[in-house]
Order: C-alpha cells, then structure tokens, then sequence
C-alpha cells in the first residue's frame, strides 16, 4: 500500500475494498477538475496588452 492510499484506508484493514477506492477516485477527480478550473487561459483579458 502506497502513502497516498493510507489515506483512504478508513477501516486500517491495509487494503482499500471497493467503497475506499471509490472515494479515492471522487476525490482525485474533483482535484483534478480544480486544477482544470486554475489554468484557465483566456485571451480576452489582456486585451490592452495586444497593442504592441
């Protein structure tokens, strides 16, 4: 078992049963949706910027 995966071992069985790895994925994917959300990159707001 990993470190990460310690984490999400709620019972301390050593071992993530099926309702363990399934927290496990819905927390990486909202993080990884998060991450999406922060490298947003949109030219309309340096618009000022393009005179040069």
């Amino acid at each position: 078992m990993f470190g990460f995966d310690k984490m999400f071992d709620f019972n301390h069985d050593g071992r993530l049963d099926f309702a363990e790895r399934a927290a496990q994925f819905m927390f990486l994917d909202e993080m990884s949706k998060e991450d999406k959300d922060d490298y947003s990159f949109d030219d309309d707001d340096n618009d000022e910027d393009d005179d040069w």
